[in-house]
């Protein structure tokens, strides 16, 4: 039994050293290609989870890239922004959701829970250092593993096939289409209750965390980086504990400028539920984004709000 064990392990170790040493070669492979870019006219992203990714119709909005992603954890946004910041030096201004439901402590799972590690980890593994793949693997490593095989399959097709453009292949976001019209149907069977039941009167650990490790890459970069709330119903806004949000903010971000459009007018019709926007919806905002940008001269706007703060 014993000798059969150590055969085992004498195939068993050299393949996973090889497995891992092909990981990390496709990883570097990938990272070292001009496949990352945006088009030149991109001057600014929208990045953030599915309230940005359906509410800015980046087609009506001048030098604007939406590239949120619905289910997106900062620690994953935080990965995205490190590899299209220094890849596009055309991008002067990242305009990064801020909203109540991202400092909810629900959202730590969002990082390291079997689904989001499952969605997101293949698209950014190469860009994780050692402490973002260390988080990982303390609190899900299984998921890690299966992760890094799908990683491992994505970078390997995308290299054997020649593609140019691993943004798209492996979609790191874009405005989302949304049809539904749910929001008198969830009102009337009081949906809301529901809702309630993901608050807390803490705050998230790591998204916060992350959140500031965001901030902190922009600044390092001197690129502008602006917070933003999109808008969301009032019955919805009612219920969050704006208190907490705005201490949150005031304590840790008061430096840096925020456009809340949280009571942006809506109706009903416009609204795919109580916190997303359809597509009649996101046409109106979007339109009403771009006179915003262009009235204000967003620029001297923004001085104005850190005036303010």
């Amino acid at each position: 039994m014993k000798r059969f064990l150590k055969r085992l392990l004498l195939f068993v170790i050299p393949m996973l050293l090889v497995a891992i040493g092909v990981a990390l070669v496709s990883k570097k492979m990938v990272n070292s290609k001009p496949v990352f870019q945006l088009a030149k006219s991109v001057h600014s992203l929208i990045l953030g989870h599915s309230q940005p990714e359906c509410a800015f119709n980046d087609s009506l909005i001048s030098n604007i890239k939406n590239m949120a992603q619905g289910g997106e954890a900062y620690f994953y946004t935080y990965q995205k922004i490190k590899k299209l910041v220094p890849e596009n030096p055309q991008i002067k201004t990242v305009y990064l959701s801020f909203s109540n439901n991202q400092i909810e402590p629900r959202m730590d799972e969002w990082t390291y829970d079997d689904e989001h590690v499952g969605n997101y980890f293949p698209k950014y593994a190469a860009q994780l250092d050692g402490e973002d793949y260390t988080l990982l693997l303390q609190h899900n490593y299984k998921a890690v593993l299966s992760g890094e095989l799908k990683a491992l399959k994505n970078n390997l097709t995308f290299l054997a096939k020649g593609e140019t453009n691993f943004l798209s292949n492996n979609n790191w976001g874009g405005y989302l289409y949304l049809k539904r019209n749910k929001l008198d149907s969830i009102i009337k069977v009081n949906f809301i209750r529901t809702i309630k039941k993901e608050f807390s009167d803490s705050v998230s650990t790591i998204n916060v965390n992350y959140l500031e490790k965001i901030v902190e890459f922009c600044q390092q970069k001197n690129v502008k980086i602006i917070f933003y709330r999109t808008p969301v119903h009032p019955i919805l806004f009612n219920e969050y504990d704006e208190q907490k949000f705005q201490n949150l903010r005031k304590q840790k971000f008061a430096q840096i400028p925020f456009l809340d459009f949280h009571n942006f007018k809506l109706t009903h019709d416009e609204m795919g539920d109580f916190d997303h926007l359809n597509y009649k919806g996101a046409r109106k905002f979007s339109i009403y984004f771009e006179e915003f940008i262009k009235k204000h001269k967003i620029e001297s706007f923004i001085r104005v709000l850190e005036a303010k703060s």
